[in-house]
């Protein structure tokens, strides 16, 4: 917007949590609130997506879901509406979707943030697969 006065386009951004695509705008109170499921950080002209990973708890901001979940779509709302990293994988902070362990581990449990949670296949048997949920004791080693 540009109130009487302003020297440059971008001089009077619009507010977090508010945007502007019009066109001769001349007050912060000409901005519009920013929709439900969408963050408008300051200087917003078009309301932008919650990205894959992240949940919009207000118009505001964007976070990474915590360590140990996941979002395959952006959220709205808190930390809690980002899911439980499945068994046989692994979810680092951010993730948009579940790294599968690789062959030769597993994991047994939900809600694992790290590689290092993947645990190796017991000695004498084999896990070729990726994203185990269990050391496979019936392939067993030549």
């Amino acid at each position: 917007y540009c109130p009487t006065g302003t020297t440059k386009s971008n001089q009077y951004p619009c507010p977090a949590n508010k945007y502007n695509t019009q066109w001769g705008r001349s007050s912060s109170s000409q901005c519009a609130t920013c929709p439900i499921s969408k963050y408008c950080p300051e200087g917003t002209i078009y309301p932008n997506d919650c990205p894959p990973g992240y949940y919009c708890p207000s118009g505001t901001t964007k976070t990474q879901c915590p360590i140990n979940t996941f979002s395959g779509i952006g959220l709205v709302g808190s930390s809690g509406t980002c899911q439980t990293c499945p068994k046989g994988a692994y979810c680092p902070l951010g993730s948009s979707f579940p790294i599968l362990c690789p062959p030769g581990t597993y994991n047994d449990l939900t809600g694992k943030g790290a590689l290092s949670d993947c645990k190796n296949c017991d000695a004498g048997t084999y896990c070729p697969k990726l994203g185990n949920i269990v050391s496979n004791s019936n392939l067993l080693c030549p």
